[in-house]
């Protein structure tokens, strides 16, 4: 039954390279492309433990970057064992079809196609669900309440589609996630208190919608939280939420949260912290003695606040991968000093016409040139978007820019 039901999917795909002559769960043939490019993959996986190691069964079916188009085959459904199905990175339009309510599928990713519509009602039927990844798609409007069915969720991605409205209540449901991503959609209302629900969760990513802050103090409960990220809040601004229970915290990404008042010191004993970014808030007060404790982190975001006092020395030494440009940095004594280079931005907070540019530290000015040839006429603005070095019409270079996190990031 198996093989006819896969002779069914390929018809319907084009897939011609499944090889009928072989057993799909004999390890012979090409069910199973071991050395595909990357991000491509091309395999049938089989369990035959049942009834004595006499039975084989279809358990498993990857097909990603395969460019495949049109509807999503049902015919998956007749494949009653089957437990993963990935078919990330392909061209699928349409929906997902009704007849998959019945599949025991546990885990399930439809990542960049063209999927579209309502959330669909089918998914919300497939209780086994453990992991669920609809990102990257073209799905709209609410997301419905029976999202609550499925309980045995630990990864649930939706991010970079146009869903729409709050976030429903049923969501508290969902008590076993470690990892919910959201971001990129239109989702409204509150961040609200029901994320408490979540203990077990580790990744939460809100970046990029329409939500409202503040960051609840809920939040301090999710003490396994290692990699959370929120960004382009809307509403009234609030203080720095209490994270001092998150000490397995990697990465922190609160930008653009409205965010006001001081930089809590225990930021700095999140010492595996490697991406920092409290970009475009309105924190005040000097960067914390106890960031010295984050030298080894790789990226140090802290532009577009109004952060006053001395530049600690550690961060004019790195080298790479800091931005705390646009705040109220000051320096006392003359010191002679490189200003860092390469993906560190010091520069071009204050302009060398700025009011007492004696206190301001030389690392933190630069001299924009106010005067211009009296014929010139035309002015033009040329912005690097990373890659290698090009030359247009022998007039303009485009510098290189191939460092991860580089200038052609922000």
């Amino acid at each position: 039954m198996a093989v006819r039901a896969l002779k069914e999917i390929g018809k319907r795909l084009g897939k011609k390279d499944w090889d009928f002559s072989k057993d799909p769960c004999s390890g012979e043939g090409n069910w199973s492309l071991p050395n595909a490019r990357k991000g491509f993959e091309s395999y049938v996986t089989c369990d035959c433990s049942l009834d004595q190691n006499s039975t084989c069964h279809v358990v498993s079916i990857a097909l990603k970057a395969e460019n495949f188009t049109g509807h999503v085959p049902p015919e998956f459904a007749k494949l009653r064992h089957l437990k993963s199905l990935d078919l990330s990175r392909n061209y699928f339009n349409g929906s997902i079809p009704f007849q998959w309510a019945k599949m025991e599928l546990a885990d399930l990713s439809f990542m960049g196609n063209r999927l579209s519509g309502r959330f669909p009602d089918v998914i919300t039927r497939i209780t086994t669900l453990v992991n669920l990844s609809l990102e990257g798609n073209q799905f709209s409007g609410p997301i419905p309440s029976e999202i609550g069915r499925l309980v045995n969720l630990q990864k649930f991605v939706l991010s970079s589609n146009a869903f729409t409205g709050d976030l429903p209540v049923a969501f508290a449901k969902l008590t076993s996630l470690t990892d919910l991503r959201i971001s990129d959609n239109n989702i409204t209302g509150k961040i609200p208190d029901f994320i408490s629900s979540w203990k077990q969760i580790e990744k939460l990513h809100m970046q990029g919608c329409s939500l409202t802050g503040p960051i609840p103090a809920s939040i301090s409960s999710l003490t396994s939280l290692n990699d959370l990220r929120i960004s382009d809040l809307m509403g009234g601004g609030s203080t720095f939420p209490p994270l001092s229970n998150m000490k397995s915290m990697k990465v922190l990404i609160l930008r653009s949260c409205l965010l006001h008042g001081e930089i809590p010191e225990y930021v700095g004993d999140m010492k595996i912290l490697k991406n920092l970014d409290l970009s475009f808030n309105n924190l005040t007060g000097e960067i914390p003695a106890s960031f010295v404790q984050l030298k080894k982190v790789d990226f140090l975001y802290l532009t577009g606040n109004r952060l006053t006092g001395r530049i600690p020395q550690w961060i004019l030494e790195r080298s790479k991968n800091v931005d705390i440009s646009y705040n109220n940095f000051l320096y006392e004594k003359a010191t002679t000093i490189e200003c860092p280079r390469g993906s560190v931005n010091l520069v071009e907070s204050y302009s060398s016409s700025a009011n007492k540019i004696g206190r301001v530290h030389p690392c933190m000015k630069q001299d924009f040139p106010c005067s211009v040839p009296k014929n010139q006429q035309h002015y033009s603005l040329h912005i690097n978007c990373g890659g290698k070095e090009v030359n247009v019409d022998n007039k303009t270079t485009y510098e290189a820019d191939l460092e991860p996190g580089g200038a052609s990031m922000f």
